[in-house]
């Protein structure tokens, strides 16, 4: 099935080159059979399947390639460009031949591993929403032809969502990690490195989130805010690593 999914976003990439709706298409049938792949080896092992960054990778992209079509729906111009997403989808899918199956086998690691997942997926959606609505109104203000026509209230209301999404996932990733660690090693906190990167990251989120539901703090700096709380999250993602 593995096979057949890349094989189907290879043809999505082609596809969407030359015809968007049949390269959409192509995508979601892509994604629904990796799906199907992962919750079969999902009730297979009875726990999430993959141990290493590559296993992990392979479903966040997967995952940005769903929210991708989703977004597609609501904002028209992004879903001209299915080829792209065809690419992420065959690059994410083929990292699962070298990902690492999970020797642990417990719902509160999988659940963990799953929230810290989405949430890596939403603060990089957060911040490429981010940096498409500061270049178009860096396009606009110098009365040059926007690159994307693209509401920038919506853009506005989604980095709100992305950054709260972010920050609610963060925080079960905590907990669950914590609950986890209990039953797995006996007590609640760890000294792991990764573990303290999330921790900051959480704080990181928590005070952008709150800053922008008590309007402190400004759209263009709430932006800013965004593009380095993703820049972050993927050094904790790429350099951190756990020591357990």
């Amino acid at each position: 099935m593995l096979d057949l999914c890349l094989g189907v976003y290879f043809l999505s990439f082609l596809a969407g080159l030359i015809q968007r709706r049949l390269g959409i298409f192509l995508l979601t049938l892509s994604v629904t059979l990796y799906l199907l792949y992962f919750i079969r080896l999902f009730y297979t092992l009875k726990s999430f399947p993959y141990a290493n960054l590559y296993g992990v990778l392979s479903v966040a992209g997967n995952v940005t390639v769903a929210v991708f079509l989703l977004m597609s729906i609501k904002f028209r111009d992004i879903a001209r460009f299915p080829y792209l997403m065809g690419v992420v989808g065959f690059m994410s899918t083929l990292l699962t031949y070298p990902a690492e199956q999970s020797p642990y086998r417990s719902l509160l690691y999988s659940l963990h591993v799953m929230t810290a997942v989405i949430s890596y997926v939403s603060a990089v959606i957060g911040g490429t929403l981010a940096a498409t609505r500061l270049l178009l109104e860096w396009e606009l203000k110098r009365k040059k032809s926007p690159s994307l026509f693209m509401p920038l209230d919506l853009l506005r209301s989604s980095e709100k969502i992305s950054v709260n999404i972010t920050f609610v996932m963060l925080t079960f990733t905590m907990v669950l990690g914590s609950l986890w660690t209990r039953s797995y090693f006996g007590r609640h906190w760890i000294d792991d490195p990764k573990l303290v990167a999330s921790l900051a990251l959480w704080f990181y989120y928590a005070l952008l989130s709150h800053m922008n539901l008590l309007k402190k703090i400004s759209p263009k700096r709430f932006s800013i805010g965004l593009l380095i709380g993703t820049l972050l999250m993927m050094m904790n993602l790429f350099l951190v690593r756990h020591a357990v």
